[in-house]
């Protein structure tokens, strides 16, 4: 018996030993499904190249307002944003104060207009000449003009109808000549001022369009390049550019930066591509072409591009068919599903 179950255990073993010596068959290629994509066709149109500059907001008439004497501010009777008129009072200075004359004017002109007047009644009575008056009067007129010039050197007016867009001083603090105090703009409209190399320069045009952008607003604002200056500013050689838009909403508001994309280039009838097929692979631009429903990797030459197209110089022919959405999910030669969405 025991030699029965030695031997039905050696042949077990035997078996065991064989069929682990034996080389298993290979597998035979796994079955992937088609990824899923978007494809676009390639097609001639016409293209507009942008290019995006930053540029600050003033309005399209502004004025600083300045102190012409060092005094101290008294009086500060404006907010920012209010809206004003041209000669409305904006700051007062202090009237007493050392550099102000606006007392010793103010008496000078009282006593001589006192003075006129009495000589206009001696005149009516005929108990002086007509010398005497003119000489009183005209003493009255040139005390008035000393007393409104030295009126203007403490009330300081608004010489445009506009908004004030910055207030750069409080009530105690010294006015500076020379430095501004306010500022006033007229915000209906409102220019861009932005600085461009050379190269740039040279492709824009006065009368082309412009779009602007506020930081965190997606909707553009349409402008136009008004100028374009013919030397480059000697500190920074960069040329200006001065952009004009209306503004009757508000939206751009003057002391702020903007994005500003303009026109440098336009071509007609050349093969276009949906920039989102574009991608960098190897730091080359390249696309997924679709070739017999799978993908190709191919490297393209492009010659720039808009917000959603891009114009092509070499890779592609017309009619060709590129992927755009889920190329991030291929890999060259990868088996493709064409489908209308995802």
């Amino acid at each position: 018996m025991n030699q029965k179950w030695n031997y039905c255990f050696l042949l077990l073993f035997s078996l065991f030993i064989f069929n682990c010596g034996q080389k298993q068959p290979k597998n035979q290629a796994t079955s992937v499904a088609p990824i899923a994509v978007n494809a676009a066709v390639v097609n001639r149109g016409n293209i507009e190249i942008f290019k995006s500059f930053g540029g600050d907001v003033e309005g399209i008439k502004q004025s600083d307002v300045y102190a012409y004497i060092p005094e101290i501010v008294t009086g500060m009777n404006v907010k920012l944003g209010q809206k004003i008129k041209k000669g409305q009072v904006l700051v007062n200075l202090d009237p007493g104060g050392p550099n102000s004359q606006y007392y010793q004017t103010k008496a000078a002109y009282e006593n001589a207009r006192k003075d006129a007047e009495r000589m206009q009644y001696l005149l009516e009575e005929k108990a002086i000449s007509q010398q005497n008056y003119d000489q009183a009067s005209t003493g009255m007129k040139v005390a008035k003009a000393n007393f409104l010039a030295a009126s203007s050197l403490v009330e300081l007016k608004s010489p445009i109808d506009g908004v004030v867009t910055s207030i750069l001083v409080t009530i105690g603090q010294p006015a500076i000549p020379g430095k501004p105090l306010i500022t006033v703009a007229r915000t209906d409209s409102v220019r861009i001022r932005l600085r461009v190399g050379e190269t740039d320069a040279d492709k824009i045009l006065p009368g082309s369009k412009a779009e602007i952008r506020v930081a965190d607003e997606g909707t553009a604002i349409e402008g136009k390049v008004m100028r374009v200056s013919e030397s480059a500013d000697p500190g920074t050689r960069g040329f200006e550019v001065e952009i004009a838009a209306r503004n009757e909403d508000g939206r751009l508001k003057p002391g702020t930066f903007v994005r500003i994309s303009l026109v440098l280039e336009q071509y007609e009838n050349v093969l276009l591509v949906p920039s989102q097929a574009v991608f960098i692979h190897q730091g080359k631009k390249s696309v997924f072409a679709v070739v017999g429903g799978r993908a190709k990797l191919l490297e393209i030459g492009t010659g720039g591009e808009s917000q959603d197209m891009t114009y092509l110089e070499s890779g592609l022919s017309e009619g060709d068919k590129v992927v755009t959405l889920g190329k991030n999910l291929v890999v060259d030669d990868d088996s493709l599903n064409i489908v209308d969405g995802l």
